[in-house]
């Protein structure tokens, strides 16, 4: 399970200062608390009416009915007054009878609003922290969690880990004024990325089949210093009248300018 993959808000504004991360200390305060249960990036959540809501343990740090067997389990926090448990289900495991399994993904066309986007993306985040950071990255022992941090310190050699800042530089891709807007089959209907073209059917790159394909460069927003290096066949790429300028200051601005 990887977050790398998932396109989430991570707005705490969403969440209305009703949020409180477990990373400030403290322990979990009394009460059946809500579960964030993700399985393969999706979130397991009860309908409510034309909404949804995170299902409820049955006592103080047990899981809701019919996710007994989720396993080990963490503390991220708490949220209008309850803590929110995080554990994750097996791919392939049935979702209990009165919950729903709704994608985090918004560009797969996700039911979910933005606060459950946004807290369900902490899950995942912490979920995939907890299953890469069990043993030291310098001599392979087990490490414990830090007390009042996200961070883990390893028993034998005592250096500490955290979970990974990765720097950017921004670059700027160009083939001439070409824009193009591309889309994944996974993708909701009607739903595209703008991609700059780095490489033509010229390149040689082709299918197995002799096909020629052109390369593309789907940048992240708002930081196109990061993104996706993709080959698309031309027939699935569509131009835009966008310039080069004009389609860089949509990415920076998050479709603002």
């Amino acid at each position: 399970m990887t977050p790398l993959s998932v396109y989430l808000p991570f707005n705490m504004d969403c969440l209305r200062g009703e949020f409180t991360p477990a990373k400030r200390g403290g322990g979990p305060p009394s009460g059946r608390g809500r579960w964030l249960v993700v399985q393969d990036q999706k979130l397991l959540v009860a309908p409510d009416g034309e909404g949804f809501r995170l299902p409820q343990g049955r006592e103080p740090g047990a899981p809701p009915e019919g996710l007994e067997s989720i396993g080990a389990h963490a503390w991220l926090g708490t949220w209008h007054g309850e803590p929110c448990w995080v554990a994750a289900q097996p791919k392939d495991a049935p979702v209990p009878e009165g919950l729903a399994a709704e994608t985090l993904v918004p560009m797969q066309g996700t039911r979910l609003p933005d606060e459950l986007l946004t807290i369900g993306g902490m899950a995942m985040q912490l979920l995939y922290w907890e299953s890469t950071s069990g043993h030291c990255p310098r001599c392979g022992a087990p490490t414990a969690r830090l007390e009042g941090e996200w961070g883990k310190r390893c028993g034998v050699c005592r250096y500490e880990h955290y979970p990974h800042l990765h720097p950017a530089v921004i670059v700027l891709v160009r083939d001439g004024d070409r824009v193009l807007l591309a889309r994944k089959a996974i993708w909701a209907p009607g739903r595209y990325a703008l991609a700059f073209v780095t490489a033509s059917t010229a390149s040689g790159i082709t299918e197995a089949d002799g096909s020629p394909l052109v390369g593309v460069f789907l940048p992240h927003a708002p930081n196109p210093a990061t993104g996706f290096l993709l080959f698309y066949p031309p027939e699935a790429l569509i131009p835009t009248s966008l310039r080069v300028d004009q389609a860089l200051k949509m990415v920076v601005s998050a479709g603002v300018a």
